[in-house]
């Protein structure tokens, strides 16, 4: 699983959160120290997360999501990723 990290240069050394979990926080005083401590809070913050909605009527859904990007030619790219795994250009 990967998640987008935010990471900031501080007088302290780095902080790091993720904009997808809302406050998952994490720093360290290098770069890579504050990786690894944000890898340590996601485990945590996902495990509290589960324990917190196990007795809840929990369901899952797939939602089909476009990222529109462009080619090395100029062209735009439009990636669906969902329960079909179609991609579309245009």
């Amino acid at each position: 699983m990967k998640y987008k990290v935010v990471l900031e240069r501080n007088e302290e050394g780095f902080s790091v959160h993720v904009p997808g979990l809302p406050g998952c926080w994490s720093q360290g005083a290098t770069e890579q120290e504050a990786l690894n401590a944000i890898r340590d809070a996601v485990v945590d913050y996902l495990a509290v997360r589960d324990e917190l909605v196990k007795d809840s009527g929990v369901r899952e859904i797939d939602v089909n999501v476009a990222f529109p990007c462009r080619d090395y030619l100029g062209y735009t790219i439009t990636m669906h990723y969902g329960p079909s795994r179609r991609r579309a250009f245009g």
